[in-house]
């Protein structure tokens, strides 16, 4: 379908010219199909077509009718990281009022009614919901990204969010995205949408399986590569190489990922021309060398290649993703996690192992063939490629046919419910209730048969698992039940605080049996902090098990906790919370990052959880009217948030002035915003680190004071 056509559909001759300045003179078929189906009268739509064959632009073109209507927009997203990429391209496409919302679980976000498109993460949306934001009831257009996700631990959220958007604003539009739904029907049903499944792609797709220096692909071909390192994914990566192309390679676990980065290191540097080495200098300059980690990442990108995994910075991530689509990086070698959404194609993908590591179980697991398929999507850039490749590494006993019968030939597994058990549940009811958006158990029961779980394992099973969790929501003390179920005030904070309400009991019984000698005592509310169900902590090596069992023998000495030195999950509690001490006494980044054996993007990771659940641990003494434990929290909270003693808290509230700059000032005898404000100009910038920018960040701050 010519692009000029969509004049037809009342999309506007300006954006229509916007799209051809791009080079997009017609639409993909997935795009002209979806048209034809309705998209832009207002029907619901799942689309589950390949990566890059449009998706996105869909969601942009039928934005344009509810605007133009004076409605708003609201996209969801699984990833920070996506939810950013998508804002980008809005903004590029529409001249309408874009904001991003991703942070801050415990606000309404009111700025937000200012907006005409909300582009948000499922969990920040849900919490919206739980705020009871008012500008909801004007969102006519609500896109699902990666609806697939509803498999995953972020299903049971992503499902009731779906569920209470259709009950809240019952004639809103949804459009539902994904490149791999194998039960699309199901799932549209449950949407009340109609479906398209296409295989179409714009770059098409070759996949198959190496080994011993022969690429085996699925339509009965083959591919001799020379063996030049005697390694798999060295020899596929440097063969595309030699063809102008770039790789990416997936690795199950972070240390294979830097491993491998650093075996391509020295073939890749042959492939740079002078001037990509100089912008490659340029780039690395762009990391932040807090640690070894990120050094690491810097000599790598100097030598074209990248390693890429959670443990990075986000704004190494960012470097590396950039620097890949501009093709000055030529091989990325990545976790499973880059193959979640985030547009970085590559030529050639690699999936060097067929296993991931789990976080949650701590232990590596076979990969799905849906998350192959997700994988294998990467590959292939339109505009820059004729085709892509998605070549599987056979090792060990998979041979050739198997990963071939089990993967490239397979079909991926349907989608299927993730509220399975209680603790899916007890956030979300405790939130419907909360909300009054059930009072009692028919009510429950209806929203509840609006989930795709009440299709797939029942109404009955979901019946009896909520009751369950009402039980124990009453016996918390988080709603009681008379004529109808009412939430108590510290029922309704806890839902707004957006924790799961064990958390909440385990936080608001620390608070309410803190012994008077442990008051004010930070290791114990840290420990608390680490002990609780949303808590992320930290792995313990076979290393540390010693040291941590003895000192966990003497912290049961010391502290009132229920904690087991023979338990890997009670060393954990530890090991995290005495990596929170370290923090907020201002160890540096890189030396928290080489005593607890993990990586920067970790070490923010669990800051910014803490930091969450110490502001709710506040919330709740407040609610107990227990004050001095209030105000200590208060402190510890913006010392968590801030990396810093007590004494910083005050000049760390300039923007630009972290806890390393805020610790120069203080030493040098700033210790105070008074003190900053008698401060002569050549006094600060003389000091290291304080420079030009970071002074009049300073005067701008002191001055709207």
């Amino acid at each position: 379908m010519d692009i000029a056509l969509l004049n037809k559909y009342g999309i506007p001759d300006d954006f229509i010219k916007r799209l051809q300045s791009q080079g997009i003179t017609r639409l993909y078929p997935p795009q002209a199909q979806a048209i034809e189906k309705g998209v832009l009268n207002y029907k619901n739509l799942l689309i589950a077509t390949p990566t890059a064959s449009g998706k996105t632009l869909i969601a942009i073109i039928s934005s344009i009718k509810h605007l133009a209507k004076g409605d708003k927009v609201l996209y969801l997203c699984p990833l920070r990281a996506l939810a950013s990429e998508k804002y980008e391209e809005f903004k590029f496409f529409l001249n309408y009022k874009i904001a991003l919302s991703i942070g801050d679980y415990d606000s309404d976000d009111a700025w937000l009614r200012n907006y005409d498109v909300i582009i948000s993460t499922y969990e920040k949306t849900d919490s919206l919901l739980r705020h009871r934001a008012p500008w909801i009831s004007d969102v006519s257009l609500v896109v699902i990204d990666e609806v697939h996700m509803l498999d995953s631990d972020r299903g049971p959220t992503l499902e009731f969010l779906i569920a209470r958007l259709k009950r809240q604003i019952p004639n809103a539009q949804f459009l539902a995205l994904s490149a791999t739904v194998k039960n699309a029907e199901e799932i549209a049903s449950w949407l009340n949408a109609e479906v398209i499944v296409s295989d179409w792609r714009p770059v098409p797709l070759r996949e198959g399986v190496y080994r011993s220096g022969i690429i085996h692909y699925k339509d009965g071909g083959t591919k001799k590569i020379p063996i030049r390192s005697g390694v798999a994914f060295v020899d596929l990566a440097l063969d595309i190489l030699d063809e102008g192309g770039q790789a990416l390679i997936f690795n199950s676990t972070r240390a294979n990922a830097l491993r491998n980065a650093e075996k391509l290191k020295e073939f890749v540097r042959k492939y740079l021309k002078k001037s990509e080495i100089e912008e490659l200098r340029d780039l690395a300059n762009n990391i932040e060398s807090n640690d070894w980690l990120s050094q690491t990442l810097k000599d790598q990108i100097m030598n074209g290649v990248a390693f890429h995994h959670a443990g990075l910075s986000y704004n190494a991530r960012r470097v590396v993703e950039n620097g890949f689509r501009d093709s000055l990086i030529k091989v990325v070698s990545s976790t499973t996690t880059l193959g979640a959404g985030i547009n970085v194609p590559a030529r050639r993908v690699i999936i060097n192992e067929i296993s991931r590591y789990s976080v949650g179980l701590g232990y590596s697991e076979i990969m799905t063939v849906n998350e192959y398929k997700q994988l294998a999507g990467r590959a292939g850039r339109p505009k820059y490629d004729t085709y892509g490749e998605a070549i599987i590494v056979a090792k060990g006993k998979y041979d050739v046919d198997v990963l071939m019968d089990s993967y490239i030939k397979s079909d991926v597994e349907p989608i299927t419910s993730q509220i399975k058990d209680e603790k899916a549940l007890r956030s979300h009811i405790l939130s419907l209730i909360a909300n009054e958006i059930v009072t009692n158990e028919d009510e429950l029961n209806k929203i509840l048969e609006e989930t795709l779980a009440s299709r797939q394992i029942g109404s009955m099973i979901l019946r009896r698992l909520s009751k369950n969790v009402v039980s124990y929501l009453m016996k918390a003390s988080f709603i009681v039940a008379k004529e109808k179920y009412v939430a108590t005030s510290l029922g309704k904070r806890i839902s707004e605080l957006y924790i799961d309400p064990l958390t909440g009991e385990q936080l608001e019984n620390g608070i309410k049996s803190v012994p008077i000698s442990l008051a004010k005592d930070e290791f114990y509310y840290l420990l608390l902090i680490s002990s609780v169900e949303d808590m992320q902590r930290l792995s313990v090596f076979r290393s540390e098990n010693d040291f941590l069992i003895e000192e966990l023998e003497k912290v049961l000495n010391r502290y009132p906790f229920r904690l087991d030195p023979l338990d890997d999950d009670s060393l954990s509690i530890l090991k995290t919370a005495k990596l929170l001490k370290s923090w907020i006494n201002e160890e540096s980044e890189d030396e928290i990052a080489d005593k607890y054996g993990i990586g920067l993007g970790d070490l923010y990771s669990v800051v910014q959880v803490a930091s969450w659940i110490c502001h709710a641990a506040k919330e709740i003494a407040k609610l107990l009217d227990q004050q001095e434990a209030y105000n200590f929290l208060e402190t510890l909270e913006g010392r968590i948030e801030n990396g810093v003693k007590e004494e910083l808290l005050e000049l760390v509230q300039i923007p630009r002035v972290g806890r390393t700059k805020a610790r120069i000032l203080y030493n040098a005898g700033f210790r105070s915003l008074s003190k900053l404000r008698e401060a002569k100009e050549e006094q600060l910038i003389a000091l290291p680190m304080i420079g030009p920018e970071t002074y009049k960040s300073i005067k701008d701050f002191l001055a709207q004071l």
